[in-house]
């Protein structure tokens, strides 16, 4: 299984860590509201936490690497009233580690990775 979405992963969390590897989550406009940031990292400690360390191809190079997720977040999206700051520690408080990628001086834009720590 290469693909899998949210509900796989919650619906059954054991199941669905003996049955799938996975070695990253991209996502995007995904939080606007601060409600959603516990959940959204639950289900991103579930996709992370059930693959320890995977087999990343590069194109001819095999390494082992831990899975991540990459996300992009603004702070600056009209109508959302979340910060880098919530986001970064919402990731905190999943046992998670951060690390800014990418900003867009001035625009409030940031590309973010989460992973477990090593």
């Amino acid at each position: 299984k290469h693909v899998a979405d949210c509900e796989d992963a919650t619906n059954d969390e054991e199941d669905y860590k003996e049955n799938s590897g996975i070695d990253l989550v991209l996502g995007s406009d995904l939080i606007y509201v601060p409600h959603v940031i516990e959940p959204l990292f639950q289900t991103v400690s579930v996709l992370l936490g059930q693959n320890e360390s995977s087999n990343c191809i590069l194109g001819e190079t095999a390494a082992r690497r831990k899975p991540i997720f990459l996300m992009a977040h603004s702070d600056r999206r009209e109508g959302s009233s979340v910060t880098l700051d919530m986001v970064l520690e919402g990731a905190k408080a999943a046992g998670l580690e951060t690390n800014i990628v990418r900003e867009e001086p001035g625009e409030g834009i940031y590309i973010i990775s989460c992973s477990y720590p090593q």
